[in-house]
């Protein structure tokens, strides 16, 4: 399943086999050289991001954001 797939079942009762409840996520993908921690810091953001927008959300942090460009938008 994909993140988005997820969040869409999870709103839904009975589907996950539990009561509905909502989502928010951050994905990224690794890039060619990228450690996997850089990958998951990216995907972390993205995280906060989707959190700061509300609820019920996916943020996917582009492959090509540097770290310091996503912390500058998130400033």
């Amino acid at each position: 399943l994909n993140a988005e797939a997820i969040r869409i079942a999870a709103a839904v009762p009975g589907v996950t086999g539990l009561p509905a409840f909502t989502v928010s996520g951050g994905v990224t993908s690794v890039r060619q050289g990228e450690t996997l921690s850089e990958a998951v810091r990216r995907a972390d953001m993205a995280l906060y991001a989707a959190k700061g927008q509300g609820r019920d959300r996916i943020c996917v942090a582009d492959p090509n954001d540097t770290l310091q460009d996503m912390q500058r938008r998130a400033s």
